[in-house]
């Protein structure tokens, strides 16, 4: 948080799946109009005005680790991957959950994850892509295992202003940091990935407020995968978990089976995320214009073919009111749907709404 007050309203961020939503208390139109445009100017010359040597570094840090851990499919002989994990602070307490890779060759491989009743199947079988859910929404827990599952792409986007590059200790290890700034109206967010000065190995990525963590490598066809891992979002973790693997030579293109009840996924060429085209903004819940909230409430949604929205689930609850809040603003919503190859499609999306007052 910086020290001004932003504007009231919603600010969102979009990727092809996810929007991030600020409500904040703050300041007329006039005064948030030349604000917003104050901060877009703001970026737009700090962008411009990114060093291109200390980015021609950062990207040489980013490709060498890049390089030492990324298992690449394209080249990897058949092989065996496994794992457990734990999410912590689910409705339940913790959960403990397992993965599992079967890699025939790049055109033929199968992954499962499991997490208490919840099953999940992505088979991929010649040139067609199966999957395989027994629930409507993916859990919390299970987005971000996927995040931090290897392969690992090392990288900033390139909107993205590298800011700096430090030597520090990380649990011990030495380590060389690149840190740089994501744009976003009202505060920019920091973006810092470290690598080991030793070997290059992935040693964590902080982005937004999620830190991953890495360590245990474990020498496999001339890689250096990181085999434990772990997730933070601030201060408190919400997983962690361990990876092994193994050559199996016996496996082909035969072993892979689509199992029963798996369906056939379109294969976009041209694929164009939800957009949301009207959001107004949620209301703060009566009894909670106080200074210093600082809530967060993430929704999956389902939106269909049509732009309408088909069902919403609490994900992450900020509390029963901030829950309603957001979940009243949502239903308002208005959404231009997904389109494969110029055709509209179902599409789930991921929505954080955070509600913050001044200190």
């Amino acid at each position: 948080m910086t020290g001004r007050e932003p504007s009231p309203g919603i600010h969102s961020k979009n990727s092809s799946n996810k929007h991030i939503v600020f409500w904040r208390a703050g300041k007329s139109f006039s005064q948030s109009f030349l604000l917003t445009t104050g901060v877009i100017f703001a970026l737009a010359v700090s962008l411009w005005a990114e060093d291109a040597a200390l980015r021609q570094r950062a990207e040489a840090l980013w490709a060498k680790a890049e390089d030492v851990s990324k298992i690449d499919d394209k080249k990897m002989a058949p092989y065996h991957e496994e794992g457990t994990f734990t999410l912590y602070h689910v409705h339940a307490g913790e959960l403990q959950g397992t993965y599992r890779k079967e890699f025939a060759d790049v055109d033929n491989w199968l992954e499962e994850i499991r997490l208490g009743p919840y099953q999940k199947f992505s088979i991929h079988k010649g040139d067609k892509l199966y999957k395989f859910e027994n629930a409507e929404f993916t859990p919390r827990g299970v987005q971000q295992l996927t995040n931090a599952l290897p392969p690992h792409k090392v990288e900033a986007d390139k909107n993205e202003s590298v800011r700096k590059i430090r030597s520090r200790k990380l649990n011990g290890v030495a380590a060389v940091c690149v840190e740089a700034q994501i744009p976003f109206p009202f505060e920019a967010a920091k973006h810092e990935t470290c690598m080991s000065e030793a070997d290059a190995t992935l040693l964590s990525e902080l982005k937004w407020d999620q830190t991953m963590t890495y360590s245990s490598y474990q020498p496999f066809e001339g890689k250096l995968p990181p085999t434990r891992f772990e997730v933070r979002l601030g201060k408190t973790k919400t997983l962690d978990g361990e990876l092994r693997y193994r050559e199996r030579p016996d496996l082909t293109a035969a072993s892979i089976e689509v199992p029963t009840g798996a369906r056939l996924e379109p294969q976009c060429k041209d694929k164009v995320p939800v957009k949301a085209e009207y959001k107004p903004d949620p209301e703060m819940p009566a009894g909670h214009h106080v200074p210093g909230v600082n809530v967060t409430v993430a929704l999956e949604a389902r939106i269909g073919a049509d732009g309408l929205l088909k069902n919403t689930m609490v994900s992450q609850t900020g509390g029963k009111d901030f829950d309603k809040a957001a979940l009243d603003a949502v239903r308002m919503w208005h959404f231009k749907p997904s389109l494969c190859d110029g055709v509209p499609v179902e599409m789930n999306i991921s929505i954080e709404t955070n509600f913050r007052s001044s200190q």
